[in-house]
């Protein structure tokens, strides 16, 4: 699988959100305005752009947020080559338990690909290329086939990596 490109979400997050939030401003003061002047479907359309502002903003922009901090991350991990938990615990602050936490969410979202973690949990490794193969002839359901040991997504038969996080099958 390819990496999300994680740069173009938080571009279009921080594009959108501006958006609804310039627009939920601008459509406060239509809302008497097409009171007044009995326009209906235009308060109508006021009302419904200020509760979405109103509820909306809040998560749209506090995602965005986390994205933005997810990126710090895989350039951490990706450009600087930092595959230590503590250390990247350190860098940014955080217990190592969360760490680890924010990392496999990076990992399960695709952020970034191509890394798991250690035995133990305490390092992030770039898995060898194609170590093992799933036979063909696999009569075996996907839910009794073997399981990737990252991200536990069954594995397609005659495949070298996890289709999922890339992992070599072994």
């Amino acid at each position: 699988m390819r990496e999300v490109d994680l740069d173009k979400k938080i571009k279009n997050g921080l594009i959108m959100w501006t958006i609804v939030s310039v627009a939920t401003v601008v459509f406060i003061p239509v809302i008497p305005i097409a009171a007044v002047n009995a326009i209906w479907w235009l308060m109508a359309i006021a009302i419904a752009v200020v509760l979405f502002g109103v509820y909306g903003l809040p998560i749209g922009w506090t995602f965005t947020g986390l994205r933005i901090g997810h990126r710090k991350i895989v350039w951490a991990i990706r450009d600087d080559e930092i595959l230590d938990i503590k250390e990247l615990a350190h860098i940014f602050r955080r217990r190592e338990k969360a760490m680890r936490k924010e990392i496999a969410t990076v990992l399960s979202k695709r952020y970034i690909v191509g890394y798991r973690f250690n035995a133990d949990r305490t390092k992030l490794v770039k898995p060898k290329k194609a170590v093992g193969v799933v036979p063909k002839s696999d009569p075996q359901p996907a839910s009794q086939r073997g399981r990737c040991e990252f991200c536990g997504a069954p594995l397609v038969p005659g495949a070298r990596y996890c289709k999922h996080c890339e992992c070599a099958v072994v």
